[in-house]
């Protein structure tokens, strides 16, 4: 199992075991009715093609994918949480991180992103917020301003100004390409958080947009004829900890949360980064994906056609949200 989930499950366990959470359980029975319909579906394999959204050419994509998940997070106004970031372009409404994805298309369209076109865009703050423009200003524009820096920065240190490298580097490997992408951009991939509890630290590693890139990645690596290598020891990964799967796996019963915690989430009243509510939403999504993807892959190989990987569901989970009436928690984070 990948090494960020062991430790993620690890204290996930400690925290149960020893009687230590307030806020999060998982219901297993609730997971295997779960495993149980997933079992007769259809797959969903998205390979991230939207028209006018993601780049047609398939390396530029690869680029495009690294760069877009470093400023994927956080599209509700702070001070008006019914508002999510909207770009409206003649009769269409792209909302959220399409609407951030359609920000980057329109500039960029089927180019190469690399460090020498980011500064061109991004010379100032104005200059971001004029890419950013949509119905109402992107929230938490100048930390987007200073993780594109940073991007911009550490790519013409390191990487000879072209993100297709940082997969070079890696070697195609998942589980590589998720520490140099932590370790090299800190700003824009790091997600730790940590909790105290008996004179114990206990370390929560979700690296949430890290994973999220090879969650695209993969998806377009998967359409017919891509161009794009596969990953190696992508099916290590598991879960990605963001506020729509946790959103998914409460409304079908397998995340049950207390009456406080809901009353907050319900009431869109904001739940700060790293506290113990917030980092027990986060773990328990972990600890759940876990157990659903075992169930679902039990005596398959990762080669088997039946085996169902991250991509397939997290795909499951993030879509079947959109239709959920009991909305996602609100936390003013750059990790998601």
């Amino acid at each position: 199992m990948e090494k960020h989930a062991c430790k993620i499950i690890d204290n996930w366990v400690f925290l149960r075991d020893t009687l230590k959470l307030r806020y999060v359980c998982v219901n297993e029975e609730k997971i295997d009715e779960y495993v149980n319909k997933l079992k007769v579906l259809e797959k969903k394999q998205v390979h991230w093609d939207f028209e006018c959204i993601h780049p047609y050419d398939d390396f530029a994509f690869a680029r495009f994918a690294l760069v877009t998940s470093a400023v994927n997070f956080c599209y509700k106004a702070p001070d008006d949480p019914t508002y999510t970031f909207t770009v409206k372009e003649g009769d269409k409404n792209y909302k959220g991180a399409m609407a951030m994805f359609r920000c980057f298309f329109r500039a960029f369209e089927n180019e190469n992103i690399t460090s020498k076109n980011l500064q061109d865009v991004f010379r100032n703050l104005s200059s971001t917020k004029l890419f950013f423009s949509g119905l109402e200003p992107i929230p938490m524009l100048e930390q987007r301003y200073w993780i594109i820096r940073e991007l911009i920065t550490v790519l013409e240190d390191k990487y000879d100004n072209d993100p297709i490298n940082i997969y070079e580097e890696s070697n195609w490997d998942a589980i590589q390409l998720i520490d140099n992408l932590s370790q090299d951009f800190p700003l824009s991939f790091q997600d730790v958080s940590f909790l105290s509890v008996d004179n114990n630290y206990l370390m929560f590693p979700f690296f949430k947009k890290a994973k999220l890139a090879l969650l695209l990645y993969k998806g377009r690596s998967t359409k017919q004829n891509s161009q794009l290598k596969p990953l190696t020891n992508f099916h290590q990964i598991i879960a990605v900890e963001d506020y729509r799967v946790p959103q998914y796996l409460h409304h079908i019963g397998i995340l049950e949360y207390t009456k406080k915690l809901e009353s907050i989430i319900q009431n869109q009243k904001i739940i700060f980064p790293h506290q113990q509510m917030e980092i027990e939403i986060r773990a328990a999504t972990t600890f759940a994906n876990k157990l659903i993807l075992e169930k679902l892959n039990r005596d398959l190989s990762s080669s088997d056609k039946k085996y169902w990987h991250i991509a397939n569901l997290d795909a499951h989970e993030w879509f079947g949200a959109q239709s959920v009436d009991f909305p996602h928690h609100i936390t003013p984070t750059t990790a998601y």
